[in-house]
C-alpha cells in the first residue's frame, strides 16, 4: 500500500501501513518517504510526509511529485490503529471504457459494501485534457488482483478489477 513514482531516473515511495507491535492486527498508517538512486543502488530517506497515509497515489507532474489520496487517522482518533473503509464520493471518466465495458461502481470495495471512490489528476488541472493519474479510493483493486488465485473474492469481482487494471493501462497507453 504504498505510494511510487519516479522523477529525474530515481524512484521515491511515501507511506504506508505497518501492522502493531502487538494486540489486534490491524493497520498503522505510515509517514515515511524513500528515494531509489538505481545507478548508486542505493536507498535514502527523505523528510516524512506531513500525514500518516497508506494507499496513496503518486505522480511526477512539472518537475514535482504530486502525494494524492490515501487513508490515515481521523485526527479526533487516539487509537492508532485503524481500517479505511468508511467515505463516500464519486468520480467518472472515460478510463473506464477504454477497452472492457466496466461500471466502475459495481466493482464493491474489497472492505465491505462501501461506495467505491475514484479521482482523476488531468492536464492543466482541465477535466477536458489528459488523464494523467486515476486515484482509487476506498476501493483497493489491487486487493482483488493480489489474492485472486486464493479465492478470498468472488471470482466476478476479482475479473472486474482485473478489467479496470487493464483499462487504466490501455489509457495510459493511447492517451
Amino acid at each position: 500500500h504504498v505510494a511510487v513514482a519516479e522523477l529525474n531516473g530515481r524512484i521515491y515511495l511515501f507511506g504506508c501501513y505497518r501492522l502493531p507491535d502487538s494486540g489486534t492486527a490491524t493497520w498503522i498508517p505510515m509517514n515515511t518517504a524513500w528515494e531509489y538512486d538505481p545507478k548508486a543502488d542505493s536507498w535514502r530517506a527523505l523528510a516524512p510526509v506531513p500525514q500518516a497515509r497508506g494507499s496513496a497515489n503518486a505522480v511526477a507532474l512539472g518537475g514535482k511529485i504530486h502525494l494524492v489520496g490515501g487513508a490515515t487517522l481521523p485526527p479526533e482518533l487516539k487509537d492508532p490503529n485503524f481500517h479505511p473503509s468508511r467515505n463516500v464520493s464519486v468520480g467518472t471518466h472515460e478510463v473506464y471504457d477504454s477497452f472492457f465495458r466496466v461500471d466502475p461502481h459495481a466493482v464493491i470495495p474489497p472492505y465491505g459494501a462501501e461506495y467505491p471512490i475514484y479521482y482523476g489528476i488531468f492536464e492543466d488541472n482541465d477535466r477536458s485534457k489528459r488523464l494523467l493519474a486515476v486515484v482509487n479510493y476506498n476501493n483497493d483493486l489491487a486487493e482483488y488482483w493480489e489474492f485472486s488465485e486464493r479465492g478470498y473474492y468472488p471470482i466476478d469481482l476479482s475479473n472486474e478489477a482485473y478489467k479496470l487494471g487493464v483499462n487504466y493501462v490501455v489509457y495510459a497507453m493511447t492517451h
